[in-house]
């Protein structure tokens, strides 16, 4: 394959067969990565490879325009072998620097690529449900995200790695798909934000920057006792703070975290839309006040715990 011949493919497609079985044949170097990190747990495979060539085509070479520079400023074969490659590690790396709700999307967009459940896509949303059901669209209303949440936090959860900035897969495949099958059980078709609701109440312990494992260490249980108490504090200040909120103000915020809009907000409450918007920006000046006075390594663990006690407040609120 010459040089040559990729400018005129580039020319005439942007990105056609020659070009996209060049970046196919550079991204095998991708396999020593390890999975867990970077494939969402599951062992590299050929299709897993052909998802990493999407992404980089998809969110780089096009959406940043990164071929439009390769080819506009690169004249060798090798040099062109070379940027492709820093694409596809660049694509491979945002992998690693999503959250772990992120990951459990992805893993679930996987579990309908697989077949094992359906998903259709309206308006720009994917919805999920259970194979071979004609299930009804619909949003689930804050106290029903929080039900299905309760529904499995039965299901075992992996440690994850102290010492360390990489996350474990969070539930073993086999978990993970119970924990699917029970949210679809009902017959419900389940849109991709409503997954990331549940995802939110049930991993609000999870936070990047303050994992724990269990290790052989004669003083990790001192360790786990010390980081035991300054959560037990910072949650009564947290529960504090929630409870010198008004009720609309704690339904606001607590809707946010939905992400349900302020003309639904205005529509279910019965008030006008300015008046929810000037509310949202009242509390989220009075949350990001007391977040400064929050451990900066802990503010993550600190909204999410602040977030799951408004629902028990506003869950019930908005039933």
């Amino acid at each position: 394959m010459s040089i040559e011949t990729l400018y005129e493919e580039y020319r005439t497609e942007i990105i056609g067969s020659k070009i996209y079985e060049l970046i196919k044949k550079q991204a095998n170097f991708v396999r020593k990565y390890p999975p867990d990190i970077y494939n969402y747990g599951r062992p590299w495979q050929e299709n897993d490879i052909n998802d990493i060539c999407d992404e980089t085509i998809l969110e780089l070479l096009i959406e940043k325009k990164q071929i439009q520079y390769i080819f506009d400023q690169i004249r060798t074969l090798d040099s062109v072998k070379k940027l492709i490659n820093f694409n596809i590690r660049r694509a491979v790396i945002a992998r690693a620097r999503k959250g772990p709700i992120d990951r459990l999307r992805n893993r679930l967009k996987q579990l309908a690529k697989d077949g094992e459940i359906q998903v259709q896509t309206v308006s720009g949303l994917d919805w999920y449900s259970s194979a071979g059901m004609d299930p009804e669209l619909g949003q689930l209303l804050p106290s029903e995200v929080t039900k299905y949440a309760d529904q499995v936090r039965h299901i075992p959860r992996l440690v994850s790695r102290s010492g360390t900035s990489r996350e474990t897969m969070i539930y073993t495949p086999k978990d993970f798909r119970e924990v699917v099958s029970v949210v679809l059980g009902e017959g419900k078709a389940i849109s991709d934000k409503d997954f990331e609701g549940i995802f939110k109440v049930l991993l609000t312990p999870w936070d990047r920057t303050t994992l724990t494992d269990y290790k052989d260490d004669d003083d990790y249980g001192n360790q786990q006792s010390g980081r035991s108490q300054a959560i037990a504090a910072m949650t009564n200040q947290i529960m504090a703070f929630a409870h010198g909120l008004t009720l609309n103000e704690q339904i606001v915020l607590f809707c946010k975290g939905q992400n349900i809009s302020d003309t639904d907000l205005a529509v279910r409450f019965g008030i006008s839309r300015p008046t929810v918007v000037g509310l949202k920006k009242k509390v989220f000046k009075r949350v990001k006040a007391f977040l400064l006075e929050i451990e900066n390594d802990d503010r993550g663990s600190a909204m999410a715990i602040l977030l799951d006690n408004l629902n028990l407040v506003a869950g019930a609120a908005t039933q």
